[in-house]
């Protein structure tokens, strides 16, 4: 695993030889540590101190471009992916941390003091991959007449020269039904799928002939009503009772046209509507977009399990932006690294805490040997040593 990252180091032209050593030995403590991730911690398990960790952490790295190249890796150029967004809530004690404000909470359903990330990642829609690319931290307060919604869209205007080509949606959860948001993704060459708020206000467009002489033209006619069935000029029917409803229509929220997936389950009133401005995508597309979406959800609950995602002890904004970006680098040199071992393998499975064992063992094995009588014979040994590897892993 640490060879695939000096693999990726080595790719990197701005990066100078101490950084890249010491990201390297960062990335091999993170691996081989138990507990939290703040700079005591991850120092007991190399050979920094926790004033040398704290002082690289204030210094810039290109993560994104690492993440990059590790994306290459797993070939997402010649598969179907999307791009994906998410702000994600941070729990943080304390006054001075950069960035503490009013977030929303969806654990608890409700806004709470601490810090919000937003991470842009890609997923692949058939194998359910997800990596992270960027993350950074949302500002709390708005300045210069910016609000919450401009600070995303300056983080994904950003990351999108790391985005690959053939990557033209981006899927964003029901918060993002929002005209500027949409608009925004347009100039940089992105289609959004999202949610329907519930609240919509929807129109039939008018597709009959154009008025001559003065006056607006006509851009609909009818307010479209979603719990109309007839309404839907689409249909696709999936298992039992369960149907696919969609719909060309007028957004006056996002002043345009979008076409709406409308999710039928048996008898129940209520609808669940997914929304995606690439008029020509199918509903089923739409759909399974949507679907793929949640693959970050599991990016969040991976890396506060298991990759310290919340438990940067500095306050200053360069280092908490570092450790973020760390941590989830750190879950995609773990994908990549499974999908190296297990590339003819078809149903993969991942277990990151099987993966962080796995380099304990493999960590202090390597500290133990040269210090004991033992010699390890690869012959003799060899057995032994790989359970020894395996001890404690799930299979």
């Amino acid at each position: 695993m640490i060879s695939l990252l000096q693999k990726m180091l080595s790719k990197m032209t701005l990066i100078h030889k101490p950084q890249m050593k010491f990201i390297k030995m960062l990335f091999e403590a993170m691996l081989a540590s138990h507990g939290r991730l703040n700079f005591r911690n991850i120092s007991r398990y190399c050979n920094m101190s926790e004033k040398t960790i704290s002082r690289n952490y204030r210094k810039p790295f290109d993560f994104a471009q690492l993440n990059k190249h590790l994306i290459e890796e797993m070939d997402f150029n010649s598969k179907r992916s999307i791009a994906v967004f998410d702000p994600s809530f941070i729990k943080k004690s304390g006054k001075k941390t950069h960035g503490l404000g009013k977030f929303w909470n969806g654990s608890s359903s409700r806004a709470e003091k601490g810090l919000e990330v937003g991470c842009v990642a890609i997923a692949n829609v058939e194998t359910k991959d997800c990596l992270a690319i960027s993350v950074s931290q949302t500002e709390p307060d708005a300045t210069d007449n910016q609000n919450r919604v401009d600070c995303y869209i300056k983080h994904i205007t950003d990351a999108r020269s790391y985005l690959p080509k053939n990557v033209c949606h981006l899927t964003v959860d029901g918060f993002f039904y929002n005209g500027r948001f949409v608009e925004a993704m347009k100039t940089i060459g992105l289609y959004t799928i999202g949610k329907v708020r519930s609240n919509a206000v929807l129109f039939t467009p008018y597709v009959g002939p154009k008025k001559t002489g003065r006056g607006r033209p006509k851009k609909y006619t009818g307010r479209f009503d979603p719990n109309d069935v007839n309404q839907y000029a689409e249909q696709i029917t999936l298992e039992g009772s369960k149907r696919l409803l969609g719909a060309i229509v007028y957004s006056k929220a996002l002043a345009c046209n979008i076409k709406i997936v409308a999710i039928k389950n048996g008898k129940k009133k209520s609808l669940t509507m997914f929304f995606s401005t690439d008029l020509a995508l199918s509903l089923w597309d739409i759909y399974k977009f949507y679907q793929t979406r949640y693959q970050i959800e599991f990016n969040f609950r991976d890396g506060k399990q298991h990759a310290g995602f919340m438990d940067c002890q500095s306050t200053n904004k360069q280092a908490l932006d570092f450790h973020f970006n760390a941590s989830l680098s750190l879950l995609n040199l773990i994908k990549v690294e499974d999908y190296l071992r297990h590339a003819k393998t078809q149903n993969r499975s991942l277990s990151v805490a099987s993966y962080k064992n796995e380099y304990f063992n493999k960590s202090f094995i390597d500290r133990f040997f040269p210090v004991s009588l033992f010699r390890l014979n690869p012959e003799k040994y060899n057995i032994i040593y790989q359970q020894a590897l395996s001890y404690g892993v799930l299979t």
